[in-house]
């Protein structure tokens, strides 16, 4: 929700995470954060150096005012306001106000102190938030080359869209009657087993959380550290089709057929097996951010489809659709190749999978080879990588 922050209500808290790698001797850059608002900033830094994690905070920028910090690979930035009422809400302000390309916005969550200002030398950076922290949302992922000066100003009084800060909330028990977790405790859960391999581990760990349509089918995969949910996409829709019809576009995600949260390509194959031309059924895709839902008509599969498919009498929807691993949390080790939240995994050892159940069957086939090579679509760079990983205990 966009909104006007008026200066005579708030005054803006400005969180700048560092996260680089902890080698005494590491070019490092700077980043001057700009006060062009007319309400006050204040600035807590978070990173690491040789003897472990710190974090500092916090420190005043007046208005009109700029301050210099020292940054590396893995910088956050974040923004909080402070209501008359004293009630604390973290800002996320339009990625326009950054135009410089190394600032990317996120929606990274980590744990602060919303209160105290505080030196903490021995601090972990985790979503798992102890006694008196908040889980805080963040605005900006900066990406400096080494040795640059980069600039961020920012308006502390407007252009922000407004998230409460979130106080730790109990952990959400199994339902005593199907002994199976509520959609949104499975996302929880999953990043319960991933936080602990990482403490075990002491690796670092980032995570992005689902859609809450999403939330159903969210998996932990010990041997790659992460949180991963089932992707299914249209990797081509035919014209005049009914899912066209529908609205359905070139990659967009179908999420629900007939009310059934599908978990693969081949699971959405099966369901129209099903069908007969001329029925009805409710299909839910994600177009761009949006979650459509829509009564789609099926129609008699033209002929040049239905010479080459196994079913064809079927229903005929009008798409191809692809399946992967989409990744909402991972934990790695610093100066590593790693996966980042937001990856789509597309194929392991060379091969493709179905589903996140298929990714897991593979794993579980192949538990004598110590390196996994993953194809993976990596959103923050528009490409496809292959990576090779080691598995993690």
């Amino acid at each position: 929700m966009k909104r006007l922050i008026s200066s005579l209500l708030f005054q803006v808290l400005l969180i700048a995470v560092s996260l680089a790698p902890a080698r005494a001797a590491e070019v490092t850059s700077v980043l001057n954060i700009c006060n062009t608002g007319n309400t006050s900033l204040f600035v807590v830094v978070i990173g690491s150096t040789p003897r472990g994690t710190t974090i500092d905070g916090w420190q005043k920028i007046d208005t009109g005012g700029c301050q210099s910090t020292t940054v590396s690979l893995h910088t956050i930035l974040g923004f909080a306001i402070v209501a008359a009422t004293g009630q604390k809400s973290m800002q996320v302000y339009d990625g326009s106000l950054a135009l410089d390309p190394a600032f990317i916005p996120t929606e990274a969550k980590y744990c602060v102190y919303p209160d105290t200002n505080f030196h903490d030398e021995t601090a972990k950076i985790s979503t798992i938030c102890r006694p008196g922290e908040v889980l805080a949302r963040f605005a900006f992922h900066v990406k400096p080359r080494t040795g640059e000066t980069l600039t961020l100003r920012i308006p502390s009084d407007k252009n922000g869209e407004v998230f409460p800060l979130t106080k730790p909330a109990p952990f959400p028990p199994f339902d005593p009657i199907t002994l199976t977790p509520a959609p949104e405790a499975r996302f929880l859960i999953a990043m319960k087993g991933l936080a602990e391999q990482q403490e075990r581990l002491g690796f670092r760990i980032e995570r992005a959380d689902p859609p809450s349509v999403l939330a159903e089918h969210v998996y932990y995969i010990r041997e790659l550290g992460v949180v991963a949910r089932p992707e299914t996409h249209a990797v081509s829709v035919d014209r005049d089709s009914p899912a066209e019809k529908a609205g359905i576009g070139l990659g967009d995600e179908i999420v629900r057929f007939d009310g059934i949260a599908l978990k693969s390509a081949w699971h959405l194959r099966n369901l129209l097996a099903r069908t007969k031309p001329g029925e009805t059924h409710a299909i839910a895709f994600l177009h761009g951010r949006q979650l459509r839902e829509m009564d789609v008509a099926l129609e008699p599969m033209p002929a040049r489809v239905a010479a080459t498919d196994f079913h064809p009498e079927q229903g005929w929807l009008g798409i191809e659709a692809e399946s992967g691993a989409r990744v909402l949390g991972v934990t790695y080790r610093e100066d590593t190749t790693h996966l980042e939240p937001d990856d789509d995994i597309q194929k392991i050892g060379g091969v493709d999978f179905d589903g996140v159940d298929g990714l897991a069957e593979w794993l579980a086939r192949n538990t004598d080879a110590p390196m996994v090579e993953l194809q993976v679509w990596r959103r923050s760079a528009g490409r496809i990588l292959v990576i090779s990983l080691g598995k993690l205990p």
